[in-house]
């Protein structure tokens, strides 16, 4: 195609600086002294253009057609996505009054359950503590009056053993009686 346009260019430029040839008279170029060099150049090149230039050009014309044409089908396609996405968007935003009272209301609904049921707990757990408290003071109470029962036999059999060692009368009936009971 370049070549084509730089071949016009030379041809157009050596007819207006051709004269009028080889008269003497000086003359002006016009328009018509190009007549006869354009018929010239469409006898030659028009059958060039239509064996060799066409056939090319029709496939590049036919190629950027389908590319053009693609193109188009993408980007409408784009175009529908868009639109399902805003009008998906604007449902979304219209419906967003709806959307923050009901987060609302299942919040405040879930903030009285926890609430309810952290109570209930609060209420099982002290119950066990004060069950455990009550065990507890009654296992050291139960363990209090067990010492204080050892320490009272033991006292008692302190005492009793210094008695018996004391005297020599009850050391030997202390005796007796143990040795009758075996």
């Amino acid at each position: 195609m370049i070549k084509l346009l730089v071949t016009i260019l030379i041809t157009i430029g050596s007819a207006l600086a051709s004269e009028s040839g080889g008269h003497n008279t000086h003359h002006e170029p016009s328009v018509k002294d190009l007549l006869f060099p354009f018929i010239n150049f469409i006898v030659l090149f028009a059958p060039l253009w239509f064996l060799v230039l066409k056939g090319k050009l029709a496939v590049l014309f036919e190629k950027n057609a389908k590319d053009i044409e693609e193109l188009y089908n993408v980007s409408e396609e784009k175009i529908k996505e868009a639109n399902i996405k805003l009008e998906m968007y604007e449902k979304k935003m219209s419906n967003l009054d709806a959307e923050l009272a009901k987060v609302k209301a299942e919040s405040e609904k879930e903030a009285a359950s926890y609430a309810q049921s952290s109570q209930a707990e609060l209420a099982e757990k002290m119950n066990r503590l004060a069950e455990d408290y009550v065990a507890k003071t009654e296992y050291e109470r139960k363990s209090l009056i067990n010492q204080m029962v050892e320490s009272f036999f033991e006292s008692v059999l302190d005492k009793t053993k210094a008695d018996i060692k004391k005297d020599k009368n009850m050391q030997s009936k202390a005796t007796s009686k143990l040795l009758s009971q075996i």
